[in-house]
């Protein structure tokens, strides 16, 4: 089942139970399924359902009684797994500005072992794969517990209010940006702008022309920022990395060159895709909502 409402959802807590349940159950088969040589991608598989999940929680988060328990355990739970994530991003960044370093005259090879070796030792550490475990324990638990997630309001009730303070975070965040543009202001908007943009998929078949649009502007502009902060997971190992002095001058130089055009190209997209007042959107995407229940009676 594809992460929207679907025909078959009379309620939204039909819709709650259902998504979650998916989206748990495929976290939960991509980290029992992840090859012990190469568990990049399951762990990333695994990272991104919980962050759909807690959209999930976060739209229903008013009428949902466990939202703050369960948010927390599956944030404090996914934290587990930070530091191989960073290992492996900081890697896909090396190799992202590897033709401009090389373009600049640096050699990037022995930096490059460098973080091949982090990563190497963090996959033979067993605290490493005791996270992984516990993490899978957790999402077990949270499965043991989705037959008994109940919501006390349906249908716009239910999800107005997680829409409207998730959007309403999400414009914070650019207001934010625009005053003050540095890696810790726009990774916390990124993260806005992603539950936001699952909010959009969510209620997506209510007008698919539309929200296909508002989707695919949230979805590039989570991954430029994902592609800053990125850098910026970069930047912070130059010191360990093999370079000569000259070129670790050099790259510091081209990260903040990439870090400054790609926020050139976040920040007005964001004005644009985060341009309507939080009640204007959130009414109209009401009567798109109430059009769709108002066709399908």
């Amino acid at each position: 089942m594809t992460y929207k409402i679907a025909t078959t959802d009379h309620s939204v807590g039909t819709l709650f139970r259902r998504i979650a349940t998916d989206q748990v159950g495929s976290a939960i088969d991509a980290l029992r399924d992840m090859p012990e040589d190469d568990p990049d991608e399951a762990v990333h598989d695994a990272r991104k359902r919980i962050k759909k999940l807690r959209a999930l929680l976060r739209l229903v988060r008013s009428s949902f009684p466990g939202y703050q328990t369960e948010n927390r355990y599956l944030r404090d739970n996914t934290r587990l797994v930070a530091d191989y994530r960073d290992a492996v991003a900081v890697l896909e960044a090396l190799d992202g500005i590897e033709p401009a370093a090389r373009e600049a005259g640096v050699d990037l090879t022995e930096a490059r072992k460098d973080l091949v070796e982090r990563r190497r030792l963090l996959l033979t550490d067993p605290e490493t794969w005791d996270r992984f475990t516990t993490l899978l324990t957790a999402l077990e638990t949270v499965r043991s517990a989705l037959p008994d997630w109940t919501l006390e309001a349906d249908g716009w009730e239910a999800m107005e209010p997680g829409l409207m303070l998730t959007y309403k975070r999400a414009r914070k965040g650019l207001k934010r940006a625009l005053d003050e543009p540095n890696g810790e202001t726009l990774h916390e908007w990124r993260k806005r702008v992603k539950y936001h943009r699952y909010h959009a998929r969510l209620l997506s078949p209510t007008w698919p022309g539309f929200f296909d649009v508002h989707q695919r502007a949230a979805k590039q502009l989570a991954r430029i920022l994902g592609d800053r902060h990125d850098l910026d997971v970069l930047d912070a190992h130059l010191e360990e990395l093999s370079l000569p002095d000259k070129d670790r001058k050099a790259m510091s130089s081209l990260l903040s060159d990439e870090r400054d055009r790609l926020e050139a190209i976040a920040l007005p997209l964001g004005q644009r895709l985060l341009a309507d007042k939080p009640k204007a959107l959130v009414g109209r995407w009401q009567t798109w909502w109430e059009l769709r229940d108002a066709q399908a009676a």
